[in-house]
């Protein structure tokens, strides 16, 4: 009896645990968000456009977002922002991406970060963009 409880247990776990996204899964879907974010910087006349995806830690969540940091940034992430960020990443279902742009139009610079808020359960997302830098 206690084996097939247990092996009921085991089997119910793993039945589970593939309704979430793999690793894998979840990279191809944010890299498709990113090819997407860089298109429509293309559409919009940018050239040298490029950039790459972060699954953030909470290190990097809180270095990111910090006071006097995001500040700095040329369109600081707002309150609610910030608090969707920690909200997601202290949900066992969702996981924190950031797409890091950087491009050039008209002569200029800029820097843009787009996070993706992961459900990897229901496999859909929340996501929102700032300025990070711009000349």
């Amino acid at each position: 009896m206690k084996i097939l409880v247990l092996l009921l247990i085991i089997f119910s776990a793993q039945a589970f645990s593939s309704d979430f996204m793999t690793e894998r899964e979840q990279i191809s879907y944010v890299k498709n968000i990113a090819k997407d974010f860089r298109k429509s910087f293309w559409r919009a006349g940018h050239i040298n456009v490029e950039s790459r995806v972060n699954l953030l830690d909470l290190d990097m969540i809180q270095k990111y977002t910090e006071s006097e940091r995001n500040n700095r940034y040329e369109q600081p992430l707002d309150r609610d922002q910030i608090s969707d960020i920690f909200s997601c990443f202290h949900t066992e279902a969702c996981k924190v991406y950031r797409i890091h742009l950087n491009s050039e139009y008209w002569g200029g610079y800029g820097e843009e970060a787009k996070f993706v808020l992961l459900n990897v359960s229901t496999k859909n997302h929340y996501g929102f963009e700032h300025t990070v830098y711009n000349e």
